[in-house]
């Protein structure tokens, strides 16, 4: 990209940092206005309804003064004030937060290069939306069974949100632009939809064009819908496994984005909840003297971002983005990334010819140090994928996610605990195992470990057992405490407070009357005097269990969403509460 027009396209990126999109000027139907609308702040919706009144009484006199080349120009002059600026301070791509207050200022008020970059994103949306698109076009969008699916049906992102419990999110300035996310828990993974919902980027209002496509979602060897039988071995070839975030680049509205598989603009935070991912990816990429490629070629370009501000399991010994794939949005067909990393000097993932058959991955994979390398992905001439983790690597972080800390040391001997446990049902092996069951899991740790299937399935079962429970005492509730007047039905808060009425006195013996049903008779006065006995335990069911049951009733959330979130050791005491009854 030429020297001049690189300087122009950052200058217009960092005046968009500090200048919102005007959302009047976006509009979103019903009722997938809702589903969008949900992710919005409180003080957003308030300054959105606003905006709306008094645009609906200074109409006329805004559209007479709104300008359009003048504005281009004063934009443009502007950047020989800023030229001295350094490039890190330029920061490619806005996804700082919004100022709450800058939508109220008049258009007339605001300063000449918050006028320009509000100007030129009002056409970057208007020529969007003058398109006219065809419902029944046929584009290469419609290669992709999530668009097809959103074409064909009336309310389709609704449905497809229902249907696949897939997350949305807008992007931070373009409210068109909608990212598409699997939930873990709850997709079905043997959809295609659902292994294309990876981060898929959609543009709602060009008939949900595609925007940015990354990696669809693979799977590990040995594990459900993984594809191996779909290899092409003799084409096949090994590269490094990253153990870092995957983000990648690609261009709209005239300037460069990163997405992740959660956002459409990177404005997802860390760990550290200090930094967002669009931060620091550019950041470094400055850091690297990065170039950026020809937007002509309509390519989106997909990147790890291994840094030490977002460590994982491997110890990043420094800052890198690494290419790991590229797609040409023409055709939505993959490319060999190492040509492009060659030509743009990029570091490109590493590959490993010696490792020439599945054995020796697999031999390769065992002797690793998963605080070095976390293991390989198989790839052919297809782009058929499938991931070998090094087993010491998929312990290892199965046991830090369960414990919440640990270095290297430490974790080391951790990760052998689960395996040298000999005592099938010990109540160490029983929790750890917990956490893999909860977090769905199994399927990937099965896959490495399946001589662990039989402590897996008991405490699965025992965990269904809470679920069950929780899900009766939510019908118990319904059926026989509740009033038939449904207006009282309706309000959630009397019958939230009715249930905490139930729990209060001597901490759980009111609360044996909810667990009617469920409890056997003999059963009843035993288990009433352990619950009074333990305040920890008391605490237990007037808290977890009261939440889960209160969200399973009103289907704010599941109660396996509940459980996922909860502490570890209370959600263990409380399995096994469960399965005593």
């Amino acid at each position: 990209m030429p020297r001049a027009s690189r300087k122009k396209t950052l200058q217009h990126e960092q005046d968009q940092e500090k200048e919102p999109v005007d959302s009047s000027s976006q509009v979103i139907d019903e009722p997938e206005q809702q589903i969008l609308k949900k992710q919005l702040s409180k003080k957003e919706k308030q300054a959105l309804r606003r905006e709306k009144r008094k645009n609906k009484q200074s109409k006329k006199a805004t559209s007479s003064t709104t300008p359009h080349e003048n504005s281009s120009s004063d934009s443009e002059g502007s950047n020989s004030d800023d030229s001295s600026e350094d490039v890190e301070s330029q920061q490619h791509i806005a996804s700082k937060k919004k100022p709450s207050n800058v939508s109220l200022v008049p258009f007339e008020n605001r300063s000449e290069k918050q006028k320009a970059q509000l100007t030129l994103q009002k056409k970057v949306v208007s020529e969007h939306k003058n398109i006219k698109v065809d419902p029944n076009e046929r584009d290469i969008s419609s290669s992709l069974a999530t668009v097809r699916f959103l074409r064909n049906n009336e309310k389709g992102l609704e449905k497809l949100v229902s249907n696949y419990h897939l997350k949305v999110k807008k992007h931070s300035h373009f409210s068109n632009l909608i990212s598409l996310k699997y939930d873990m828990l709850k997709s079905p993974f043997s959809t295609e939809i659902v292994q294309e919902c990876r981060g898929l980027v959609l543009d709602r209002d060009r008939n949900y064009k595609v925007v940015c496509y990354p990696f669809k979602k693979f799977f590990n060897y040995g594990e459900k819908y993984n594809a191996s039988k779909d290899i092409n071995w003799k084409e096949a070839k090994v590269y490094e496994k990253v153990d870092g975030s995957l983000c990648t680049l690609y261009y709209y509205g005239d300037m460069w984005w990163i997405s992740t598989t959660g956002t459409a603009s990177g404005n997802g935070y860390l760990h550290k909840k200090n930094k967002t991912f669009d931060k620091v990816f550019w950041e470094i990429w400055y850091q690297l003297q990065y170039k950026f490629p020809d937007p002509s070629l309509n390519k989106i370009y997909m990147f790890e971002l291994f840094t030490k501000e977002h460590e994982i399991i491997v110890k990043p010994d420094r800052d890198r983005i690494i290419l790991l794939g590229v797609r040409d949005m023409n055709t939505l067909k993959e490319e060999d990334p190492q040509p492009h990393a060659e030509k743009m000097g990029w570091e490109c993932v590493a590959m490993y010819p010696l490792l020439s058959s599945i054995g020796k991955v697999f031999d390769a994979a065992k002797n690793l140090d998963p605080s070095q390398h976390e293991g390989f992905v198989i790839c052919d001439n297809n782009f058929n994928r499938i991931k070998i983790k090094s087993p010491r690597y998929v312990a290892l972080s199965h046991l830090l996610s369960m414990d919440g800390e640990g270095d290297g040391g430490e974790a080391d001997s951790k990760s052998e605990a689960i395996l040298e446990d000999n005592q099938e049902n010990s109540p160490t092996r029983k929790r750890k195992m917990l956490q893999i069951v909860r977090n769905n899991e199994s399927s990937e740790f099965l896959a490495y470990y399946p001589n662990l299937e039989e402590i897996h399935n008991i405490v699965r079962g025992e965990y269904n057992q809470l679920l069950k429970l929780t899900k009766h005492i939510a019908t118990d509730i319904k059926t026989k405490y509740y009033s038939n007047n449904e207006e009282e039905k309706s309000n959630k808060d009397a019958i939230l407070n009715f249930i905490q009425r139930k729990c209060q006195t001597d901490y759980c013996s009111e609360f044996i009357s909810i667990l009617a049903v469920n409890v056997p008779a003999d059963k009843s006065e035993e288990l009433e005097k352990e619950m009074k006995s333990s305040k920890k335990f008391a605490k237990i069911i007037k808290h977890t269990l009261l939440i889960a049951v209160y969200q399973e009733l009103f289907g704010q959330k599941s109660c396996e969403q509940i459980y996922k979130d909860v502490e570890l050791g209370t959600l263990f005491e409380l399995m096994n509460f469960a399965s005593s009854i």
